[in-house]
């Protein structure tokens, strides 16, 4: 299946493969990269003295809907600390050296799977974001946001070449493209350059998603395709 798109205005996740061949996006502001965003988020716990650590972390997000966005889970739950996040917030439209939009995360679901074994296999989040402050539209209605694909076939794209978007924590936007070396029924490795923070990032072809990235995993970058399932929790929840 295939969701509509609409045009407006922990783990180890980096692996240069050779030369750096990844590109800065130099207005950010144009779609679909108006579209894709940095998600921050607050990690509280107790270290192995007792005392209580409060980190901040970053990944990426992509819009799917005018206040829905998906990223991976283990930016939501980090199995390193057995903890849920706290402060999530989607930031976008980087212009003029700031976010210019930030709307906080009002729902959040996450793979019962995942939460129980930490894998790549389910290791997605689906996020319902607030209204920004001070703002009567939803995100999603100043950006846009890309619509969603899935494909059956478990080599529907290998050898293809496949896009994906790291948003930095400091509005860098870089554009990685990179061929499908192997396909599974869950996983996609693509040989494409990533780095710190890429986690999440919308991996895809003709402005839709395909898969989410996930990380660095025996040799190679790895992506989670959107599998029919994930399709239709995802529609599901962008509808709600």
């Amino acid at each position: 299946g295939t969701l509509e798109k609409q045009k407006v205005a922990g783990r180890t996740s980096r692996s240069i493969i050779g030369t750096d061949d990844r590109i800065r996006i130099q207005d950010p502001t144009t779609f679909p990269y108006c579209a894709i965003g940095s998600l921050k988020v607050t990690v509280s716990y107790e270290d192995a003295h007792g005392n209580l650590v409060s980190d901040v972390h970053y990944a990426t997000a992509c819009l799917v809907s005018q206040n829905t966005v998906v990223s991976v889970g283990h930016i939501i739950f980090r199995h390193e600390e057995n903890v849920f996040v706290e402060n999530i917030t989607f930031r976008a439209l980087w212009k003029d050296g700031i976010f210019n939009l930030e709307a906080e995360a009002e729902e959040v679901w996450l793979d019962k799977n995942f939460l129980e074994n930490d894998n790549f296999t389910n290791d997605w989040s689906v996020i319902k974001l607030k209204k920004p402050r001070g703002k009567n539209n939803h995100i999603g209605e100043e950006t846009g946001w890309l619509g969603v694909k899935s494909h059956p076939s478990i080599t529907a794209y290998e050898g293809q070449l496949l896009s994906a978007v790291h948003v930095k924590r400091n509005g860098r936007f870089l554009l990685s493209t990179g061929k499908v070396i192997k396909s599974t029924p869950n996983i996609v490795s693509i040989d494409l350059d990533a780095a710190p923070g890429i986690s999440g990032a919308p991996v895809f072809t003709d402005d839709s998603i395909i898969s989410i990235f996930e990380g660095f995993e025996n040799g190679s970058n790895v992506a989670m395709r959107i599998i029919p399932e994930l399709f239709n929790v995802i529609a599901h929840i962008k509808d709600k």
